[in-house]
């Protein structure tokens, strides 16, 4: 809301910004402030818009399609996976190494 006063007051000097400062009042600024709580708070209270429960236009159909399909997985999981194969590989390791000193005595 800020930003949008200040570019009506741009607009309203003629888009000279060089040769005066475009400004907004204190008063101004808390009737912004009032009107973005009441939006927040009507936002709350209300239910949600219906178009984002809507089917997808056709022309982006096949988007959604094939976001839905991907089942490709996370980086966090491949991390995972792979420290899991190195862990177990340790062990594995020492396990050997463990078992091949038992075995020298």
């Amino acid at each position: 809301f800020i930003y949008a006063g200040i570019a009506g007051k741009l607009t309203s000097m003629g888009y000279d910004s060089i040769t005066a400062r475009a400004r907004t009042s204190k008063a101004q600024k808390i009737g912004w402030l009032g009107q973005s709580l009441m939006q927040s708070g009507i936002s709350m209270v209300m239910p949600q818009s219906a178009v984002l429960y809507a089917k997808p236009l056709p022309e982006v159909a096949f988007l959604v399609d094939a976001a839905a399909r991907n089942t490709r997985p996370a980086r966090s999981d491949s991390l995972f996976e792979a420290l899991a194969a190195l862990e177990e590989r340790r062990q594995s390791d020492r396990a050997t190494m463990i078992g091949g000193q038992v075995g020298l005595r």
